[in-house]
């Protein structure tokens, strides 16, 4: 009886081990079926994600990458070098980081275009020329293109933003379309400027001759005064002529290795009583930079006309502060001249430095010209922008020249 009770319990205990086994085998089959699809489905997405990020990462272009709420989720390094850290992006709303996709733009609000017509639609949108300022606290100019995020099998995942950045290439166009016009003019007007001034030196001097005659005779001081009006006036056209022959043709530079400041410092000097004439307090911040070779006369020239033309226009604001910096910028010198006068009107900025181009009543438009003129013999360049609250900020860079 024993015998039979131990053999029904090993049976027992056996069915029992099998039932387990037989029960549990499924269960860890269906475990199995569930979790490998999932497994693949998220490495595909990976490798879509890596390779868009790699993409990214290859070109030398400003590259964003949204999802399909429009929330950053790739941020290339070229991005990151004008705009927000990436640890500051990552996440965020594209239309947070770019405040002005909200604003109208040629009669588009970008940030409504970007959710509409690029994630639901899947249409491409491009934009020319696009103001945006950048982390140096600088307007620069952006080629836009919005552009659907897919995936390999053709779904919209997000959004792919392309920033170019135009400013350098407007800069350069603007400056072919100056030179061509401000060479015919140059031309022509040196011939003008020619047969004017010979007529002028003959008054100037028939009219001396006249004054020290009636002078010596006790004539009328009323004819007097008049003489001294049109001599005045003389004396003003002569002034211009001979701007502008400077312009039309300018002396070739003298290059000796100059100090930018001591060049600076000079400037300042002859402009501080003018300064103090017009209500205007001079600040200088004058950093270390390398010495290198420039004409300094010519340097000094286009400092003095772009700082006192900030002057006169802080005087129409019965005065305000001008500051002068330096500091080393790269393989450039860069000098800042920055007001808290009234900002640069927006349609009159591509014609600053247009020959004759002036805002001020008794202006000759010739200042800003030969500054930029001096500055262009020197293979640097000027960029004149608006400070972020008032006033203009000028800046020449002139590349480092060592013998």
């Amino acid at each position: 009886m024993a015998a039979k009770k131990t053999t029904k319990s090993k049976s027992a205990t056996k069915s029992k081990s099998t039932k387990s086994k037989s029960t549990t085998k499924p269960k860890s089959t269906k475990s199995k079926s569930t979790t490998k699809p999932k497994s693949t489905t998220n490495s595909k997405k990976h490798e879509e994600y890596d390779v868009i990020k790699l993409f990214a990462e290859s070109i030398n272009h400003n590259i964003a990458v949204t999802d399909t709420q429009e929330k950053i989720i790739i941020w290339n390094s070229r991005i990151e070098s004008q705009f927000a850290q990436k640890e500051q992006a990552m996440g965020q709303p594209l239309k947070e980081l770019f405040p002005r996709f909200q604003e109208e733009f040629r009669g588009q609000i970008l940030a409504d275009m970007i959710s509409t017509d690029v994630i639901k639609k899947g249409k491409t949108h491009e934009f020319s020329r696009y103001p945006l300022e950048t982390k140096s606290q600088k307007i620069r100019y952006f080629d836009l293109q919005f552009s659907p995020f897919k995936n390999n099998n053709g779904e919209i995942i997000g959004c792919i933003m392309t920033m170019i950045d135009a400013t350098d290439k407007i800069y350069m166009e603007n400056q072919l379309v100056r030179n061509a016009r401000t060479t015919s003019l140059a031309n022509l007007g040196a011939s003008i400027a020619h047969e004017i001034r010979n007529p002028l030196n003959s008054i100037s001097l028939n009219i001396q001759l006249i004054k020290e005659d009636m002078e010596s005779s006790n004539s009328q001081t009323e004819t007097l005064e008049i003489i001294d009006n049109v001599l005045y006036e003389i004396n003003r056209l002569n002034k211009i002529i001979k701007n502008f022959l400077s312009f039309s043709r300018p002396p070739e530079p003298t290059f000796v290795e100059a100090d930018i400041n001591d060049v600076i410092r000079r400037v300042l000097s002859l402009l501080r009583e003018e300064a103090r004439q017009s209500g205007v307090e001079i600040i200088s911040n004058l950093g270390r930079v390398s010495k290198s070779f420039v004409d300094p006369d010519q340097i000094s020239q286009a400092v003095y006309n772009i700082a006192l033309n900030a002057i006169q226009e802080m005087q129409k604001e019965e005065g305000g502060i001008l500051e002068v910096s330096t500091l080393s910028v790269d393989e450039y010198i860069l000098i800042e001249i920055k007001d808290n006068g009234p900002s640069l009107q927006m349609e009159n900025k591509s014609q600053l430095f247009d020959l004759f181009f002036t805002t001020k009543e008794e202006g000759t438009g010739l200042g800003l010209p030969i500054a930029n003129r001096i500055i262009e013999r020197h293979e640097g360049r000027i960029v004149a922008e608006n400070n972020l609250d008032q006033g203009a900020c000028f800046s020449i860079y002139i590349p480092v020249v060592k013998k």
